[in-house]
């Protein structure tokens, strides 16, 4: 046993600081990645995810309001621009090719076959750590592992490159900030007024 030297000493508190650091962001998980896209401002998009925001909001951000116009307005600070597939999969340009349903695994086996017009012609290459999401060279398929974050992350923006590359400022406007709500035949809107969808009333 010896004595440590202020130097020694100094090197064990920092890396005791350093353990507890990383402790500490391991704990904090997916607070971390939350922070990033709420300083980014940078668009989000998913797929039929209300009730997405709502969880996230409800887990990694101050308690949820309930009034309806201020959770809109805190939505809004946070993610000033969101899209939803599954709105835009309403649209009279998709929604002839979904009689049956447009879950995220429809649209975007569909948006894969290359005979399909409807969807913009875009070339999405993944990065070769991800090579477990890439079509096989022999069978020309793909691995479908839907429900896996990653994966369904990945679809949805395949399935949004594809359905609105080439979206004119019209169409934009029209499907940025309106989400889905299942069941229900309003969008809502995050920056306007909610939206009655005649298109999803069967009288």
């Amino acid at each position: 046993l010896r004595n440590l030297t202020a130097e020694e000493k100094q090197a064990f508190q920092n890396k005791k600081n350093e353990l507890n650091q990383q402790i500490f962001d391991d704990q904090l998980g997916f607070t971390l990645v939350w922070e990033l896209l709420t300083e980014a401002k940078k668009p989000i998009i998913g797929h039929n995810f209300m009730l997405d925001i709502l969880f996230m909001m409800s887990h990694f951000n101050d308690q949820i309001t309930y009034e309806y116009e201020k959770f809109k307005q805190e939505l809004s600070s946070m993610f000033p621009t969101i899209y939803d597939t599954k709105t835009i999969s309403f649209s009279k340009r998709f929604q002839h090719l979904f009689p049956s349903g447009n879950s995220l695994g429809e649209i975007h086996q569909l948006s894969c076959n290359p005979d399909q017009k409807d969807f913009c012609d875009v070339e999405i290459i993944l990065d070769e750590r991800f090579s477990k999401y890439k079509v096989d060279e022999e069978s020309k398929e793909q691995s479908h592992v839907y429900h896996e974050a990653g994966y369904d992350a990945y679809v949805t923006g395949h399935v949004f490159l594809k359905m609105f590359a080439n979206a004119i400022e019209e169409e934009d406007k029209q499907y940025r900030n309106r989400v889905h709500i299942h069941k229900c035949n309003f969008h809502f809107r995050q920056d306007a007024e909610d939206e009655l969808c005649l298109s999803l009333i069967h009288i």
